[in-house]
């Protein structure tokens, strides 16, 4: 089955849209959906600090209502405000501000080198019953929040991952529920807001993959090697072996220019709890915001025609592109048959050699003349 919140956040994140914005309304969901699950969340506030005790008061009235993106007026009068998510009790008359992030810093505001935490401190000490948090993958920067008491201060999502995932341990949640909730753990994971607890497994399967690189490196580092110069012409010698980097493996070519480059080798995947094998890679990239982006943009209309092309037959290979995006161009291939095949680097070579061939004549050779493409 697929993660649904996951698709969610993608759709979401894949226009202009924040990340911060999906996810807050997923966490809110969950925080709606169930008793415990608010009860975790907001004792994985007040652990960290509540020196006033309205955290601790909320969480004694046992209900409380979760709201997102709720309008406030600025407490200097300067317009209107909206925290990320807000935890209130009408009756015992707390309430809780919390400033949710995932990737981004806290916000300037246009008054006086302010951000929107100044703004939510303001309002919580005129109103009196409020206290406000932040809640990101790390600590962060913030200077003149500390000293003031309706600040409670920073949480890590870590907190938030750890405390739902005790909510589970103790079976608190069940069926349609726990599903969600699992599925917001794995959203953590795969968004680096947190990290899973160390495993036998994966201890285990660090010895695996020790194994598994070095024969991989071998295989690669023979086909490399052989492969006809004509299919790497208008490229610069290979650099070292590198890994880790965006859940690589392989080798970089620069263009003979430097105004690109290419890789080859292997993508293993950089996204936690994913059960897909590694893929054979090929890509081509330029820098964002150099001549030859803005010269390959101007071929983008060529290019994933091209690319359609080459998807229409049959075989195992499969093209894309990211114009406009991350400036690439691709081949991958599924480690499967390689794996099953009796002459693993050969298997490993059929598919450079083909797919450099077949994006040879219109990908490679486009991309090459933006990447020659003089500053203007």
């Amino acid at each position: 089955m697929d993660n649904l919140l996951n698709t969610l956040v993608d759709y979401a994140s894949a226009g202009c849209s924040r990340t911060e914005d999906p996810i807050t309304e997923v966490l809110a969901w969950l925080l709606r959906a169930d008793q415990e699950l608010r009860l975790a969340f907001l004792g994985a506030l007040v652990q960290r600090a509540d020196r006033e005790g309205r955290g601790r008061r909320l969480m004694a009235q046992g209900s409380f209502e979760v709201e997102t993106q709720v309008v406030m007026c600025r407490a200097r009068g300067l317009g209107v405000c909206r925290p990320d998510l807000v935890l209130s009790n009408r009756v015992a008359g707390e309430k809780v501000l919390v400033e949710i992030k995932v990737h981004a810093d806290l916000t300037p505001t246009a008054h006086g080198g302010r951000t929107q935490l100044d703004d939510y401190l303001d309002i919580a000490e005129a109103q009196g019953n409020a206290i406000v948090y932040v809640l990101a993958p790390r600590r962060m920067v913030i200077s003149g929040a500390t000293n003031r008491p309706c600040f409670g201060g920073q949480v890590r999502w870590q907190s938030v991952y750890d405390a739902f995932r005790d909510v589970l341990a103790r079976r608190k949640v069940d069926g349609v529920a726990a599903l969600h909730v699992q599925q917001f753990l794995e959203l953590m994971e795969r968004k680096k807001m947190a990290v899973p607890p160390l495993s036998f497994e994966g201890a285990l399967a660090v010895r695996a993959y020790t194994k598994f690189r070095d024969s991989l490196r071998a295989c690669v580092d023979a086909v490399v090697s052989d492969l006809d110069p004509a299919l790497t012409a208008g490229f610069g010698e290979r650099s070292k072996w590198a890994e880790g980097r965006h859940g690589r493996m392989g080798y970089s070519l620069k263009t003979v220019n430097g105004g690109g480059f290419a890789f080859m080798g292997v993508y293993h995947g950089d996204e936690p709890g994913s059960d897909e094998l590694p893929e054979l890679y090929f890509f081509l990239e330029v820098p964002r915001g150099s001549p030859a982006q803005e010269a390959l943009d101007e071929e983008a209309g060529a290019l994933k025609t091209a690319i359609a092309k080459l998807n229409e037959g049959p075989g195992l290979i499969r093209y894309g592109y990211d114009l406009g995006g991350w400036e690439t161009l691709w081949a991958v291939q599924g480690l499967s048959h390689v794996i099953a095949a009796a002459d693993q680097p050969r298997a490993i070579g059929d598919f450079f050699t083909a797919a450099l061939t077949a994006m040879r004549p219109e990908v490679i050779a486009r991309f090459l003349n933006a990447a020659a493409a003089p500053e203007r």
